[in-house]
């Protein structure tokens, strides 16, 4: 019934050549890895390090026009006594009870 030859030793060694294996690919693998990381971050580092020419920028004056009249808000064109103001970006004219707008005169508020 009991067999003399015990089973346990080659179980063990097999168990254990499987797991020296297993620790050597897995070690050999990282090394692999980290060295590669190591030649691409020197080159990096020397990509880094490399001057650079960058073109000067040119900046080419422009003076502030503006082909718009500029004209007072309501208020103040009635504090001034003033026919013209501009309400809403339009140019509007003073009449007896308000302002009428010109639709297609564009113009610039003031502040006075």
């Amino acid at each position: 019934m009991y067999n003399e030859r015990p089973i346990f030793w080659p179980v063990f060694w097999a168990m254990f050549a499987a797991l020296v294996a297993f620790n050597v690919l897995k070690w050999g693998l990282a090394a692999l890895l980290a060295a590669g990381l190591v030649v691409g971050l020197n080159n990096a580092a020397k990509q880094a390090r490399a001057p650079t020419r960058v073109a000067p920028v040119q900046r080419v004056y422009q003076p502030e026009t503006s082909s718009v009249p500029s004209w007072p808000g309501p208020l103040g064109a009635q504090r001034q006594g003033s026919s013209r103001a501009c309400i809403g970006g339009v140019e509007a004219d003073r009449v007896s009870n308000g302002w009428r707008q010109r639709p297609n005169q564009p113009c610039e508020a003031n502040s006075n």
